[in-house]
């Protein structure tokens, strides 16, 4: 798809739960970040669930999602949400394109209206494919994942650097 995107394809795209996860994740992430006192880990998250009736709304719609709590699995949920965040959201259609509404459809019903809306509209269809390219080339071309790796290795390198001459 990224291919046909980059070519200067249009796509209709399948709505999938996922989707709104992410959408979700996003939103969770944006209000952590912006908390005067740093929510780091899980417990201070369901700390803050109990204490936010939006917070807790993201995380009851998480669970019913993906049919799990975020909780309890392994791994530090609030740890795991910021390597999605450093990423730019970009691991699923809803969080990688702005357009997602406006191209998506849940049903035959809905894809058909999507398809009448577009297919005599050649500028709002051009203005939709040439902002989802833009996209694809920033985020997901081999260039730049690599550039985005080769940033992430060099980080990693200097946070490890520092840590080994204080030690030092």
């Amino acid at each position: 798809m990224f291919d046909g995107v980059c070519a200067g394809g249009f796509f209709l795209l399948r709505h999938c739960p996922g989707d709104r996860a992410d959408r979700i994740y996003r939103n969770l992430w944006n209000w952590i970040a912006s908390q005067r006192r740093p929510v780091v880990n899980d417990a201070q998250l369901q700390v803050a669930a109990r204490e936010d009736a939006q917070v807790a709304a993201w995380i009851d719609e998480l669970t019913r999602l993906n049919g799990q709590s975020p909780f309890g699995n392994g791994y530090d949920f609030v740890e795991e949400t910021s390597v999605t965040a450093s990423d730019g959201f970009s691991r699923n259609a809803a969080t990688l394109w702005d357009e997602y509404d406006a191209v998506s459809f849940e049903s035959r019903e809905a894809m058909h209206e999507r398809v009448r809306q577009f297919v005599y509209n050649d500028a709002e269809r051009a203005s939709i494919t040439r902002s989802m390219r833009e996209r694809v080339i920033e985020r997901m071309t081999y260039r730049a994942v690599a550039r985005r790796t080769i940033e992430f290795v060099r980080n990693d390198l200097l946070s490890n650097t520092s840590a080994l001459t204080i030690a030092a």
